[in-house]
């Protein structure tokens, strides 16, 4: 249940944020991996990195929420998109 709530906020947080100012059709892609008892999961897309709001009221929660679920998150954003790694160690 965890990685699921957490590849899901983070494929949410890809489809709202990704497309703020893009000048082209932005394409998301999920996928996972399972390597011994490591589960990668990585959710890129080719959209515009956007930060959070320095003080949101209800939002902005989405990282915090994710790094509590997974074992291990590496968020990298460059102008061509961003991808978020997430890695949860399973029994």
């Amino acid at each position: 249940a965890d990685v699921l709530l957490a590849a899901g906020e983070a494929t949410a947080n890809s489809t709202e944020h990704s497309v703020v100012d893009a000048a082209h059709e932005v394409a998301i892609t999920v996928n996972a991996a399972l390597s011994g008892n490591r589960l990668v999961l990585t959710v890129s897309d080719n959209g515009r990195w956007r930060p959070a709001a320095e003080s949101p009221v209800h939002r902005g929660h989405g990282m915090r929420l994710i790094n509590a679920l997974v074992d291990s998150i590496e968020l990298t954003a460059t102008p061509k998109g961003t991808t978020v790694a997430m890695l949860k160690e399973v029994p």
